[in-house]
């Protein structure tokens, strides 16, 4: 579903209790995440790379920072940044201009609204699902979006990983596996769910084997 207008965009994007990043918060979030985040960037960067798209969509991008380097590594794809906050786009449309790359492009946009009619290889989050407030609904969103053979990839901090002390300071911003079984997405997509220290990332794709898992 494309928006009609920019006013019915920015009216629609959040759900109630869903948390809001503004002008300040996203500046400062700019700030914090390379450095206190670049292991979880890291590691869903290489495993993005591996599945060789050719049109990649991010939800909820922050300041961009993933899909500069996705743009920068993969320079025949297209990448397709969205965020529902206005703040965090003027962020990362900056940050696109300063890097100079002209296969990435950023968009206000949500789990629920994609302002594209297009068809994605990936479309990966990173640390944006937690956020949202109607999981289930957004995935079964998302994947109207996702090409034949394409993989959609979420990668979050693993609930069940922490330890006692991230747990009090990241508990509500992780997910557990638990907690990816109830989507109830496994009916007609296939699910793969992954662990590697601190972090878990899930996988829905139509094909046997996601490229990126292998």
């Amino acid at each position: 579903m494309a928006y009609t207008t920019e006013k019915e965009a920015k009216e629609s994007l959040y759900l109630n209790g869903e948390e809001k990043f503004g002008p300040l918060s996203s500046k400062a979030y700019a700030l914090f995440a390379p450095f206190a985040l670049r292991n979880m960037y890291k590691y869903a960067i290489d495993d993005i790379v591996k599945a060789k798209a050719k049109n990649i969509l991010e939800v909820g991008a922050g300041p961009g920072y993933l899909s500069i380097e996705l743009a920068r590594r993969m320079p025949s794809s297209k990448i397709y940044c969205i965020d529902p906050s206005e703040g965090m786009k003027k962020v990362g449309q900056n940050n696109i201009a300063k890097s100079g790359l002209k296969n990435v492009e950023y968009l206000l946009g949500s789990s629920r609204h994609v302002p594209l009619n297009s068809k994605f290889d990936v479309i990966f989050s990173t640390l944006s699902f937690h956020h949202w407030k109607k999981k289930s609904e957004s995935i079964t969103y998302l994947l109207k979006f996702l090409a034949k053979k394409g993989e959609l990839l979420v990668y979050e901090y693993n609930k069940d990983g922490l330890g006692m002390i991230l747990g009090l300071l990241v508990g509500n911003h992780s997910l557990s596996e638990e907690e990816i079984r109830r989507l109830g997405v496994e009916k007609k997509f296939k699910i793969w769910i992954k662990k590697r220290g601190r972090i878990i990332s899930f996988k829905i794709t139509r094909k046997s084997t996601p490229k990126s898992f292998k």
